[in-house]
Formats: structure tokens, C-alpha cells, sequence
């Protein structure tokens, strides 16, 4: 079997290394036949570790190899890349498009060219090995229920039996009946030789079984033990803000009155054997079990011995545990209540012994990315009056965009007109001198705002191509031309075409800065403000304002759906495809459930719509107060006025 190793992998949101890193680069050996399990807080880089582990997060510097196999080669991933892992996502929706269970085993299946009794068998057995039942597989995968969809995703990249298995989140809504089938699997998994990496805040189930842990913290590793150095000295846990398995929780307040839960960690059923026999040999030797200092791993851990009950703070049980747990008062007191309230043991429940420390949700909020993706980050501060307060709540420590402020904080009505007159200008320009200039000025928006290069060229990829061709259909010379040279290619027609549509070219980029530098909350607000002036003449706006607003909010729902498309192929259909990216050959699968999930996703905000008491007539959109205008918006619309009156010379209108 293949070693996963790291070294020096590392990534950066949109390769930019000038950013905050999402994972700082790495170095690790993960050996198959191992369970590796990856803990951190929410939004400390677990996922994005799985992500560059399954080839679908580029790396920004240093490699991953399987075995002998580099992950990539250049931008695209190596051949064998694709078949040596398998990823099941934290959220099922990202990896299932089908129109029925079955036909997403189809899809995953499809390129291994497996016969037909084979496609059968695997898909029978990825069924019973998550748990459920074969009648679902001609159910619609959009009418299974959360948890069905989990263990569905799980089933589907079981059946292809990679060499490698990346679960992110396995027992995330996952009701508790249906976690020994999975843990089944990953154990069946290891036994076969395979390799399991598991990102998870489920340390209840995934300690007893894992080989190492690994603590991930701020996109770094913060340390890579066995589960039970960690449960031996658990303070690196509690820094790293992950809490404590509820095993190792309730082994020190039972060691507090001299019983032990036996050798951590340890499942439920473990942990109750060890703690009756502890108590069946207290009685034994005619010890009084409650209150009894008894000896045990971990108290014997404890600076100075075995901690005594009177040590303790009258109705605080935890200060107690600290002190057997050897970490102190202020450290129990910080730290944070375990991810699961109550953690679920069994069925049952074992609640926090220490409160959750004040603050402690604010610091995860602030430190939370979202999975996967780029990092977010914290806001940078509006001026008063820019803003309704909830659009504004980013999250992490860094800008969430490198774009300028400055232009960030204009007047979404300011940055309409500048586009507008700044467009107008480019399109009378019918010159190569006039090209030029408009050129120009792009190039300084670029610059002037920092504004990445590759939010303006990769929606323009399509277009480019487009002008290729009808530049060199404008210079073929199809007719018998008057030299008597036809089919001749004429370098002065192509030349003319080429200069107007790159004129449109340079227009439509300015659009994407625009976009870019406004957001959709400002060209919403904008927009909003527009018509409300309007309104007050006694024109019906409503209607106008609520589809414009359902128009902004479903076109980036089209994209997302565009690029989870691409993330199936990639991660599923082992195509070596850039990220955003689909195969021709993809497209007749993915259309109809494009089109179902655009439905759902309509469905969706109707009721939200609905439930928010929208509707046509009246009133269709909350009122926010009116932006205000200041000094920098001016200032920029009369910088736009100078632009455009050089461009007005430039064209020969002066």
C-alpha cells in the first residue's frame, strides 16, 4: 500500500501567498493500514487539509505524493492521482447530484468500466456497509433526509474502495444508531490494508478507534500523537481549543473519588467494564468507593499524587478535575466546553463538568472559516450609515478581499455612474490609440484598487475565445477577390474586428472590477436607493426592486452550483480538470440535475420570502437607512469626469 506524504504543502486563498495562510505548509507520513484522525476547532484548516490531500485545493508551494506518485504534475493532477483517494465532504449536497441513490453509484463506478454484476455487488455492499437499506436506492436523493444523505455519500465512496479514505465530518447528523456501521467500515477498511484520515470534531468515537491524532491550529500542525499521549496529558488539547473526549472527562472525576475508568481512551462499553471492576475491587477491600483516593493513571499523573476531595472548591467539581488533570484552575476555567453539548455516550449523555468560558462561542465565530473554500475574514470597517449591521458579520483576522478599501467604501451609486461614464468612453474609442488608452485605464483600476488579475480574466476565458475565432473568420477571404487571390487571409479585416471586440473585451472586463469592487450587497442597496427616489414620484417600484434583488441573489447561486458541478467531476468522475471546469462529455448528466437544484434553491427563497411576510405588492423589500454621501464620492466621480474627458480627446471629440 502507498504512504501519503507531505512536505512543505501548504495553501493560500487563491495561491496568493502574500495571504493568511489556510494551511501552513506541512510536513507529515501518514502510513496506510492507520486510522489518522484531524481535530481543531471550527475553522482551524481540517478541511482544507482533506481538500489538498484529494487533489481539489491546488497547492500554493510543496508536494504530496502516494506512495511514489506526485499528486500533481504542473496544474493538473498526475493520471493515477484521482483513483489512489476517495473524499466524502461534510456536506453531502457538494459531491450528490443524481436523480436517484443508485445512479450515483453509477456515476462514481463509471471509470473503473466495471460489468454490470460488478456495479451490483459493489453497490450492495456500500449500501449495508453505511447502513441502509437497498430500497433507498430509488429514492431521490433531494427526498433523503440529512443524515440519509451523509451515510448515502459515504456508501458511494465506500463502493469505489479507494486506497485511501478522507471523511470529513462522518457522524455530522448522523443519527447515534447509525455510527457503529460506519466505524465498522473505516475498521474494515483498515484491516484490508487501506489508509482512513478523518477530520472531525467526534472525538467520542474516534479516539478508541484512531492510531494517531493530529491537532491542527490556525492552519498548522499543533501536534501528532497517539490518542493515548494525548489522553495522558491532555493540556495541548484544551490550548488548542478542541476540549476533551468525555472518556478522559469522566475518568478524571471519577479518579477524583478514587475509581478508574480503566486505560484511555476508551468506548462506552469499555470504560463501564473498568469501572465496575474498580469498584467491584473497592468493596473487595472493604474501601468505601465514593470519596476514596484511590490510585489511578491519571491522578497519578497530577503534580504531587492523587488529588484529595477536600482540595476542592465546595459545588465545583471541575476545580477538582483540573487538579487531577494537572492543568489548574485557569486553565479549566478557559477552557472550552467539548463541541457535542451533551456529548452522546451510547445514547446517553455526559454533560460538561466546567461551564463554557465566557466569550469562548465569540472566539470560535471569530476564528471560523468557511470549509474547503477561502478563507473569509473580518470585516473592514464600514463608515456609519453603510450598512443594514447583518451583511457586515465576516469572520477571521484578515481582509476578506485585497481590494482597496477606499473603493470598497464608496457609494455603491457613485461606483454605477463612474462605470457607466468610464464605459460609455471606451466604446466611441475606433482607434488603436484609443484602444490603447482604454487599456490603460483597466490596467490602473487593476492596480490602483488591487484588484487580482484573475477575477477579471477567468470570466472572460469564453469571450476570448470567441474573439479568436471571429478574428480569423473576419480575415478569410471566402469570395474571389479582385487580385484574384481567394482564401487568402486579410491581416487589415481581422485587424478591424480584432480592435472592436477587444474594445467590448476591455468594457466587460471594467464590468468585473465593478462587480468586484461593489459586491452584492452594494449593488443591491444601490440599486434600492435608485428606485426609492423613484417611488417617490408615485412610480410602482416594488415589483422592479424585488425581482432585481431575487436576479443578484440567484445569478451567484448559478455559479456556486457551476463550480460544485466541477467539484463532482473532479473528486468523483477522476477528471484532471482546473477547478470551475467541467468536461463536454459532463454536461448531459449534470444538466437536468442543474435545473433541479436551481428549482429547489427558488423553492427555498420563496419560503423564506414568504415567511419574512415579502410579497408583490407593497412593500417587497426591507427598507434600510439611505447611504450617505461623502467626500470620496466627489472625489471619485470627479476624477471619472477628468477620464472621461481624456478619452473624449483621445477618441477626437474634443
Amino acid at each position: 500500500m502507498l504512504t501519503l506524504s507531505l512536505r512543505g504543502a501548504a495553501v493560500y486563498p487563491e495561491g496568493d501567498a502574500s495571504r493568511r495562510p489556510l494551511l501552513r505548509p506541512t510536513d507529515a507520513d501518514l502510513r496506510p493500514g492507520e486510522i489518522t484522525l484531524v481535530i481543531g476547532r471550527t475553522g482551524a484548516g481540517k478541511s482544507t487539509l482533506l481538500l489538498a490531500l484529494a487533489g481539489l485545493a491546488p497547492l500554493t508551494s510543496g508536494t504530496i505524493r502516494y506512495g511514489e506518485i506526485p499528486l500533481w504534475e504542473g496544474e493538473k493532477l498526475h493520471r493515477e492521482a484521482p483513483g489512489l483517494m476517495g473524499i466524502s465532504f461534510q456536506y453531502p449536497e457538494r459531491q450528490m447530484f443524481a436523480q436517484t441513490l443508485r445512479r450515483e453509484f453509477a456515476y462514481s463506478l463509471r471509470p473503473l468500466r466495471l460489468s454490470k454484476e460488478e456495479i451490483r455487488r459493489r453497490t450492495e455492499e456500500g449500501m449495508r456497509a453505511a447502513g441502509l437499506p437497498e430500497a433507498l436506492l430509488e429514492e431521490a436523493v433531494l427526498t433523503l433526509s440529512e443524515g440519509q444523505k451523509r451515510r448515502a455519500a459515504l456508501a458511494v465512496t465506500l463502493a469505489v474502495k479507494p486506497p485511501w479514505l478522507l471523511l470529513d465530518e462522518p457522524t455530522a447528523g448522523i443519527d447515534p444508531g447509525g455510527i457503529p456501521p460506519l466505524l465498522d467500515a473505516v475498521l474494515a477498511h483498515k484491516r484490508g490494508g487501506g489508509g482512513v484520515v478523518i477530520a472531525s470534531h467526534d472525538l467520542d468515537t474516534f479516539f478508541p478507534v484512531a492510531d494517531r491524532v493530529i491537532v491542527i491550529r490556525d492552519g498548522a500542525v499543533a501536534g501528532d500523537r497517539p490518542p493515548e499521549a494525548w489522553c495522558a496529558d491532555p493540556a495541548p488539547l484544551l490550548a488548542a481549543g478542541v476540549g476533551l473526549p468525555a472518556s478522559v472527562r469522566l475518568a478524571a472525576a471519577l479518579a477524583v473519588r478514587g475509581c478508574s475508568a480503566g486505560v484511555l481512551p476508551a468506548d462506552p462499553a469499555a470504560a463501564a467494564a473498568a469501572i465496575r471492576r474498580s469498584l467491584e475491587a473497592a468493596v473487595a477491600v472493604g474501601a468505601e468507593a465514593p470519596g476514596a483516593a484511590a490510585s489511578s493513571p491519571i491522578a497519578a499523573a497530577a503534580p504531587g499524587g492523587p488529588a484529595e476531595p477536600s482540595a476542592a472548591r465546595p459545588g465545583r467539581p471541575e476545580a477538582a478535575v483540573a487538579e487531577t488533570l494537572g492543568l489548574g484552575h485557569d486553565c479549566a476555567a478557559a477552557a472550552p466546553a467539548h463541541p457535542r453539548e451533551p456529548a452522546a455516550v451510547s445514547g446517553g449523555s455526559v454533560l460538561p463538568l466546567a461551564p463554557p468560558a465566557p466569550g469562548a462561542d465569540e472566539h470560535s465565530a471569530a476564528t471560523a472559516r468557511q470549509d474547503g473554500t477561502p478563507a473569509q475574514a473580518a470585516a473592514v470597517p464600514l463608515p456609519p450609515g453603510r450598512g443594514d449591521g447583518a451583511d457586515e458579520a465576516l469572520t477571521d483576522a484578515e481582509p476578506p478581499d485585497p481590494v482597496h478599501p477606499w473603493i470598497l467604501h464608496r457609494h455603491p451609486v457613485a461606483k454605477w455612474i463612474v462605470y457607466l461614464l468610464l464605459s460609455a468612453g471606451m466604446l466611441i474609442q475606433g482607434t488603436w490609440a484609443g484602444l490603447g488608452a482604454g487599456a490603460l485605464l483597466l490596467l490602473f483600476c487593476l492596480v490602483r484598487f488591487r484588484v487580482p488579475s484573475g477575477a477579471v480574466l477567468k470570466p472572460l476565458r469564453p469571450y476570448l475565445l470567441f474573439l479568436f475565432f471571429s478574428c480569423l473568420l473576419a480575415g478569410m477571404q471566402w469570395g474571389a477577390a479582385e487580385s484574384g487571390a481567394a482564401g487568402v487571409f486579410s491581416a487589415a479585416q481581422a485587424s478591424v474586428t480584432f480592435r472592436q471586440l477587444t474594445n467590448l473585451a476591455l468594457v466587460m472586463m471594467l464590468g468585473f472590477v465593478f462587480v468586484r469592487v461593489t459586491g452584492q450587497r452594494g449593488l443591491r442597496q444601490g440599486l434600492e436607493q435608485v428606485l426609492g427616489l423613484l417611488s417617490r414620484a408615485g412610480i410602482p417600484v416594488g415589483t422592479v426592486s424585488l425581482y432585481a434583488a431575487l436576479l443578484l441573489r440567484m445569478i451567484p447561486q448559478l455559479l456556486q452550483e457551476m463550480g460544485r458541478m466541477s467539484l463532482i467531476v473532479r473528486s468523483r468522475g477522476r477528471a484532471r480538470v482546473k477547478p470551475g471546469q467541467i468536461r463536454l462529455r459532463d454536461v448531459p448528466p449534470f444538466l437536468i440535475p442543474l435545473l433541479l437544484s436551481m428549482m429547489k434553491h427558488a423553492e427555498d427563497l420563496a419560503l423564506a420570502l414568504e415567511a419574512r411576510g415579502c410579497r408583490i405588492e407593497g412593500p417587497s423589500v426591507r427598507r434600510r437607512e439611505p447611504i450617505r454621501w461623502d467626500r470620496g464620492d466627489i472625489l471619485l466621480l470627479a476624477a471619472s469626469g477628468v477620464l472621461v474627458l481624456g478619452l473624449l480627446a483621445v477618441a477626437g471629440w474634443a
